[in-house]
């Protein structure tokens, strides 16, 4: 199960624990994977997450990132997005009518 990060616009699937010593060595390669792939990456210290590095938030959120992120999620059959339709008129003919509780 894929787990979706909590930051509001750029979704990040997966993060990779990386040891701040390999960090270290490798921090230029870490910076560009987390801008231009939106890598995110998890540093620990004696296998203890100590910080996090990944891409600002604020980046923009392009329309190949909806197509990746697009392909990723699962979707309906055609026979249970028609079930799914039926099942959401049923529920929407046998509601009870809503009734004013201000007027008697």
């Amino acid at each position: 199960m894929t787990i979706i990060s909590d930051y509001p616009i750029f979704l990040s699937m997966s993060s990779r624990a990386v040891s701040v010593t390999e960090a270290s060595k490798r921090f230029s390669d870490l910076v560009n994977r987390a801008y231009y792939r939106g890598e995110e990456f998890t540093l620990t210290r004696n296998s203890v997450p100590v910080a996090r590095l990944g891409p600002v938030t604020d980046r923009l959120f392009t329309g190949q990132d909806l197509a990746a992120l697009w392909s990723r999620i699962p979707h309906l059959s055609p026979e249970d997005a028609e079930a799914l339709g039926r099942a959401i008129e049923e529920g929407r003919t046998e509601r009870p009518s809503q009734r004013d509780p201000w007027v008697e």
